[in-house]
C-alpha cells in the first residue's frame, strides 16, 4: 500500500456513506492530499480546513486547487500535524459500548468523549499502512 501512497498525487475519497473513513486516515499517515466527498465522517476526520465536494463543478475546482503551486505541499504539512485517536483506545471504547447492551449504548461523538488525539502516522498507534 505504501507504493501506492508514494506514487500518488492526492486520495480521492467520493464514498457517499462511510462507517468510519478509514482510507482518508491511511492518506493522512502518508502526508497525502486528500479531497473528499463532504460527509460527517470525512469532516470529522479532516476538520474544517478540508478539501470537500458535493458535486463535479466542486470536484473540478478542489483538483484545481491543488495544482496551484505550493497548495499540495501546505496541504502535505495539514496532514502532518492531524490528529486522531488511538486504536488501542478506540477498541477498548468500542468494546466496552458493545457490553453495555442495547438501549444503553453511546452515541456518535459521546463514544470517543474525553479520549486525547494523536499525530496520526508511522509508528504512533493511530494509523499503519502495511508495506
Amino acid at each position: 500500500m505504501r507504493a501506492f501512497y508514494d506514487r500518488s498525487h492526492a486520495l480521492l475519497f467520493g464514498s457517499l456513506a462511510e462507517g468510519f473513513g478509514l482510507p482518508v486516515l491511511e492518506a493522512a499517515s502518508q502526508r497525502m492530499a486528500v479531497l473528499a466527498r463532504d460527509t460527517a465522517v470525512a469532516r470529522e476526520i479532516l476538520g474544517e480546513d478540508g478539501f470537500y465536494f458535493t458535486d463535479r463543478i466542486d470536484l473540478a475546482a478542489g483538483i484545481e486547487a491543488l495544482e496551484v503551486p505550493g497548495r499540495r505541499e501546505a496541504e502535505q504539512a495539514r496532514m502532518a500535524g492531524l490528529k486522531w485517536y488511538r486504536w488501542a483506545t478506540v477498541v477498548e471504547r468500542v468494546t466496552r459500548d458493545i457490553l453495555r447492551g442495547h438501549g444503553y449504548r453511546a452515541q456518535g461523538a459521546g463514544l470517543l468523549a474525553g479520549a486525547a488525539r494523536e499525530a496520526v502516522g508511522p509508528g504512533t498507534g493511530t494509523v499503519s499502512v502495511p508495506s
